[in-house]
């Protein structure tokens, strides 16, 4: 069955290196939809069934986790697997994205990816991904869960003990 992704940044650019990316992934893919924030993100949820969002964290009308939440409280919405891309990336906010519920955390810009996932099979998407995106990534390390974020993040320097 091919997927419906929504793409959710208030970058036009970003959206659209997202989207080039999620074709070239060979991922059968049926359509990719864009949100330039989390109202649109909501409205288009509502009117799409969506089997994948990726999504920035710091967006104008709802921003911070406010969309991460907020599929959440739907029983349509709350299987759907949320990845956040973000620039932050402090354990504070690696906890919360996680306790939130989403499967996955990028930062940008993608210079050192922590890829957090229980599956290796999203982790494995989440790297193809990257590997397509044309966007120079230094470091790439993969871990399964919060502890395993945040060890891997102080054992890189990526964030303070």
């Amino acid at each position: 069955m091919d997927s419906d992704i929504l793409v959710v940044d208030d970058s036009a650019a970003i959206r659209k290196i997202l989207q080039r990316v999620l074709r070239q992934t060979g991922m059968p893919i049926n359509e990719i939809h864009e949100a330039g924030d989390g109202q649109q993100a909501l409205d288009l949820l509502k009117a799409q069934k969506v089997h994948l969002v990726l999504s920035d964290i710091n967006m104008p009308t709802m921003g911070r986790l406010q969309l991460l939440a907020a599929p959440k409280t739907s029983a349509d919405w709350a299987p759907i697997p949320v990845v956040m891309i973000t620039t932050e990336g402090g354990e504070a906010r690696v906890a919360e994205v996680v306790k939130l519920g989403a499967v996955g955390y990028v930062r940008k810009p993608f210079t050192n990816v922590l890829i957090v996932d229980d599956s290796p099979a999203m982790r494995s998407f989440v790297r193809r991904v990257l590997e397509l995106s044309g966007i120079e990534v230094d470091q790439c390390m993969e871990a399964g869960n919060g502890v395993e974020a945040s060890k891997c993040c102080r054992r890189n320097g990526w964030m303070s003990s």
